[in-house]
Order: structure tokens, then C-alpha cells, then sequence
């Protein structure tokens, strides 16, 4: 009875936290995809612009690039950014087990 009760109500708390957290993409994940697409974009106009016979030349401009993208990455990730997409984070166990959480902390 009430055992079969708790567990329902476990369940459907699951299930609701993987339907209202599931959708979110976190702010800083939109920032490093930005990062990444600018990073390649200049990887590619340097090549195409820069003589590639001089190989000194690009390979120091394109350090120049890919640090500038390192920065960017290390510092979304010391804010908070995790490689994983919304629906990874919140799978069903996870989501059961912040449930659960919620029960023990009301008590």
C-alpha cells in the first residue's frame, strides 16, 4: 500500500525531472559550440590566406588560434561547463535518484 505509493510517486518524480531539466542546454554550452566554430573558421581562413609553403609562419599564428580556444574552453569549464548534453545528465536513474533525494531531505 503505502510502499507501492512511495514508489509511484518516486517514479513520477523522475519522470517529471527528466521532462522539466531534461530540456535545458546549459548557457555555456552554446558559448564553447560559438568557440569551436570561430576556432575552425580561423584555422581555415589562415590556411587559405596564409602561404602554407612558409610553415613557421602559419604553424605560429595558428598556435595563436588554438590557444585563443583553449582559454575560452578552460574558462566555460571552470564555470560550470560539462561536455554532456541535458539528456545525458538527466537519465532516468539520475533523475530517480535526485527523487529520492528529495524524499530523504523532507523526511
Amino acid at each position: 500500500g503505502v510502499g507501492g505509493l512511495i514508489v509511484c510517486y518516486a517514479v513520477i518524480g523522475a519522470v517529471s525531472f527528466m521532462h522539466i531539466e531534461g530540456t535545458k542546454e546549459a548557457p555555456e554550452a552554446e558559448k564553447v559550440n560559438m568557440y569551436r566554430n570561430t576556432c575552425a573558421l580561423e584555422l581555415w581562413q589562415l590556411t587559405t590566406d596564409e602561404n602554407i609553403f612558409n610553415a613557421s609562419s602559419w604553424s605560429i599564428r595558428a598556435d595563436l588560434v588554438v590557444q585563443i580556444f583553449q582559454n575560452n574552453v578552460t574558462a566555460a569549464i571552470k564555470k560550470g561547463y560539462d561536455t554532456r548534453r541535458a539528456e545525458e545528465r538527466w537519465s532516468f536513474p539520475a533523475a530517480l535518484m535526485f527523487s529520492l533525494s528529495i524524499f530523504t531531505m523532507l523526511g
